[in-house]
């Protein structure tokens, strides 16, 4: 059964992936002239994700926002993210696509199937939701100054250049930490030390 979304949650960012920032008269018009089509899910572990998947820094900021959920997704969420620049403690992980594997200290470690999270954040700015891979970004360990300075940097999607990030494409990734970790998954909140992190392609059928 072919299913369409339309915007109503606090982020919205798959919702603007499949109908961009259209009114919602105008995506019931497309939904209803749209031809299915299959789009690609995430899972970690034996949880679903269909667009992004935070471990850590992420999901601290997840638990955060559940005092500030009123004020709406992308506000809330970037007031959630400048709160945690300022206490987040990079831990040290272990991760690896099969081939390449990296072990550090890292700020960021997410693993996306669309490009936009946090109601506005381009993470993965060139991710394809119908290319059978997930996109991994890692950003190491960052001094305070420059998580300020690289803020708006990432939320506009002008960091893939950027020394201290690494980005991969693949279908399967694993991330493990020393303890258990906050995870968000598509904005819910989850608690894990180890993760395998696989795509499923086509999944879903979607109008769009």
């Amino acid at each position: 059964m072919p299913l369409a979304l339309f915007k109503g949650g606090t982020g919205n960012d798959f919702a603007w992936k499949l109908y961009g920032d259209q009114s919602a008269a105008k995506q019931l018009e497309q939904v209803l002239h749209a031809a299915p089509r299959y789009i690609d899910a995430g899972k970690f572990n034996q949880t679903l994700f269909i667009n992004c998947l935070g471990v850590g820094f992420d999901g601290e900021i997840i638990r955060s926002m559940r005092a500030i959920r009123m004020l709406g997704g992308h506000i809330g969420y970037l007031l959630a993210v400048i709160g945690k620049i300022f206490t987040f403690r990079e831990q040290r992980f272990r991760i690896s696509n099969g081939t390449e594997h990296w072990e550090d200290r890292f700020l960021l470690v997410m693993v996306v199937n669309s490009s936009r999270a946090g109601g506005g954040f381009f993470i993965a700015p060139d991710a394809s939701v119908t290319d059978g891979k997930l996109d991994m970004l890692l950003c190491t360990q960052q001094l305070l100054l420059q998580r300020l300075l690289y803020l708006p940097v990432i939320k506009k999607g002008k960091h893939m250049h950027l020394p201290f990030v690494i980005h991969r494409q693949g279908e399967q990734f694993t991330i493990q930490c020393n303890k258990p970790m906050d995870i968000q998954a598509d904005g819910d909140l989850y608690t894990a030390q180890e993760l395998t992190v696989e795509i499923l392609p086509g999944k879903f059928c979607f109008r769009y």
